[in-house]
């Protein structure tokens, strides 16, 4: 059986302010590699809800496009903490 899931997608500044503020202290997964990478994507495939951040160098002029640096996620994987996972794109 599933269950229907109501997900925002956006919220207001009032509803931000409302927030809690918090700190993570959980463990943070760094990948080195592709097969580390290979099996991070195949525990994020079988997550019903992800987040995700990215932090991508500026581009100042139009077209200029940089990749992202690093990628944050957040889920439920039982193998990866509830935690942000980490990629570094060396």
């Amino acid at each position: 059986m599933t269950k229907d899931v109501q997900i925002n997608s956006s919220i207001t500044k009032s509803e931000i302010n409302e927030l809690p503020l918090i700190a993570w202290k959980g463990k943070v997964e760094v990948l080195e590699n592709i097969d580390q990478m290979q099996e991070a994507a195949d525990i994020l495939n079988g997550e019903l809800v992800l987040g995700f951040d990215t932090e991508t160098r500026p581009s100042f002029k139009k077209g200029e496009y940089y990749p992202p640096a690093l990628i944050h996620r957040s889920g439920r994987a039982p193998l990866l903490p509830p935690a942000p996972m980490t990629v570094y794109n060396r």
